[in-house]
Parts: structure tokens; C-alpha cells; sequence
């Protein structure tokens, strides 16, 4: 967690993922079972400081997220899962 306890994490994406034809989703498990298909999906709040997206090349950047304080508060553990789909 940062230091206010918040659940951050990096992805790496496409700068142009959407003109690629490419989704992104995000998934949770609190046990690992069953099929991570069929994990329920979050949404990843974006982080608003600086720093929190960086540029890797022309064509890929690494964003900063956190979890949804309300989903942290509820699990005592979680496991993610980020699919991309063309």
C-alpha cells in the first residue's frame, strides 16, 4: 500500500490502444477460484500527481492506479487480474 494506505499499482498500456482495437479490463479474485474469466471487474481510479503516467517510448506508457477504496475496505485480500483483448 502507499502511505496512506491506498493499493497502487502500475500497468503498462498502448498509447493507442483504443485505434489498435485493444480493451483493457481489470479483474478480481479474493480466492482464486473458479475461472478468471469470469472474475468480477473493477475499474482502476486514476492517480492525479505527478509522475503518475510515464512515458516509455512512442507507442507505450505506464500508468499509476489504485484500487477503489470501497473494494479494499471489503476484501481482506485480492488478487488482479488486468486482460487485454483485441
Amino acid at each position: 500500500p502507499s502511505a496512506n494506505g491506498e493499493f497502487r499499482f502500475n500497468y503498462t498500456t498502448l498509447v493507442d490502444a483504443q485505434k489498435a482495437g485493444l480493451t483493457y479490463s481489470f479483474h478480481y479474485s479474493t480466492d482464486l477460484t473458479g475461472d478468471p474469466a469470469t472474475w468480477p471487474t473493477f475499474v482502476p481510479e486514476a492517480v492525479d500527481e505527478p509522475g503518475s503516467i510515464v512515458t516509455l517510448s512512442p507507442t507505450h506508457e505506464m500508468r499509476l492506479v489504485r484500487v477503489p477504496p470501497p473494494l479494499i475496505s471489503a476484501n481482506s485480500r485480492l488478487f488482479l487480474l488486468l486482460r487485454v483483448e483485441q
